[in-house]
């Protein structure tokens, strides 16, 4: 049995990519400044998706945040959030078909930051995993798991996590800052499959990361690099599996060209080194002779437009690509090479000062190359997406 692995899971990505953007965070003690600001959103989305063969499937997924930030008169900032919400999901395959609908796990943020001094301000991040979702699935209900290209969650739950860290901004200029951090994810085990009920372990994740911002009135630019390792899973106690080491690289560009004109492009690139495996002959852990896991290009264009102070109109195209694993095509562990474009709209409107709510829809192709087994496989999509940000 191999379990799939998400290269930096859950609040490991929110985390890193918290250090590497330099986002300014945390803490209480006296002297307050200004009153507590809160903030709420509800988010809701719709995926449908179609392949080859029949297959087919969707997903509804809905969340609900709050946040709460305050400012202290000796430099610290505090920021507190809370996230969860709720996911159904149905596919049907040639192998079967499955339907769940559950919780999704709840996640918990603190950030806190010390800002007096402009040269450099630390900051510390501990971010928490409740397991409230659906972690175990039984019988049909797995085939309800779908693939993470299609839908937005490819699972419903796993265990509990805990996920210290630390970092420091820098900034260099009035236009230049950057940033690092390091954090230590602390995983909890969970049973995946309910038809084997056997417990499995996840590796522990240490993640490291980096980043570097320009911002002036027109212009921002973001260069984003986070290194993550993971340690040996096990499952019912004994040895399993251990990741390769993940590097992500991600760039980020927006410009205003005008006064009601912008336009954003991103790119990333993620690539993973070899796995090891639990070798019961050999003893401890065996690296496997050509890597399994595909290197993933991502990016995307798009503009805004201000119509009016309250209204924006938004238009993306995005690429991704997966490509084929160094296995050959004959192997058990070979994965073909996958092609993903997406074109989507969107509008976002504010009602008040307080109030903003945002819609939009995005269709997709994906093509999934031939194997000396299967033919090529093409799916193709739609999502909707509305949401509703609150503050006070």
């Amino acid at each position: 049995m191999r379990l799939r692995h998400d290269r930096i899971a859950g609040f490991g990505v929110g985390f890193a990519f918290c250090l590497a953007a330099g986002v300014v965070p945390i803490a209480a003690q006296d002297g307050v400044t200004r009153p507590i600001g809160i903030a709420t959103s509800v988010a809701s989305s719709f995926h449908s998706w179609d392949g080859d063969a029949g297959s087919s499937g969707s997903q509804w997924f809905s969340t609900a945040s709050v946040g709460i930030a305050r400012a202290f008169q000796n430099g610290a900032a505090l920021d507190l959030a809370l996230r969860t919400g709720y996911v159904t999901s149905s596919s049907t395959t040639e192998s079967g078909s499955g339907t769940v609908g559950a919780l999704i796990d709840t996640t918990l943020h603190a950030k806190l930051s010390l800002l007096d001094d402009p040269r450099y301000q630390p900051f510390l991040t501990f971010d928490v995993n409740l397991p409230t979702g659906k972690a175990t699935l039984y019988g049909d209900q797995q085939y309800a798991i779908m693939d993470r290209d299609l839908v937005p969650q490819d699972r419903l739950g796993e265990g509990f996590n805990a996920n210290p860290g630390v970092g420091v901004t820098i900034p260099l200029s009035d236009k230049w800052i950057a940033s690092g951090g390091l954090g230590y994810n602390l995983r909890g085990s969970y049973v995946p499959n309910g038809d084997t009920s056997r417990t499995f372990d996840p590796g522990n994740q240490l993640i490291a990361s980096a980043g570097l911002t320009f911002t002036d009135d027109r212009t921002l630019f973001s260069l984003t690099s986070i290194h993550s390792t993971e340690g040996a899973s096990t499952l019912d106690d004994e040895d399993y599996f251990r990741p390769g080491a993940s590097t992500v690289v991600s760039l980020q560009f927006a410009r205003s060209w005008a006064a009601r004109h912008q336009t954003r492009l991103s790119f990333s690139v993620n690539s993973t080194k070899r796995n090891e495996f639990s070798d019961f002959f050999a003893g401890g852990f065996t690296e496997e002779s050509q890597n399994s896991n595909s290197t993933v290009y991502q990016g995307s264009v798009g503009h805004v437009i201000s119509l009016s102070d309250s209204l924006t109109l938004n238009g993306e195209l995005g690429y991704l690509h997966r490509t084929r694993n160094d296995y050959a095509p004959e192997s058990d562990f070979y994965t073909p090479a996958k092609e993903k474009i997406s074109f989507g709209l969107g509008a976002a409107y504010r009602i008040s000062d307080e109030i903003s709510a945002v819609a939009g829809f995005e269709a997709f192709r994906l093509q999934q190359d031939a194997t000396p087994y299967l033919g090529a496989n093409t799916y193709t999509g739609a999502n909707v997406h509305a949401s509703i940000d609150i503050g006070f």
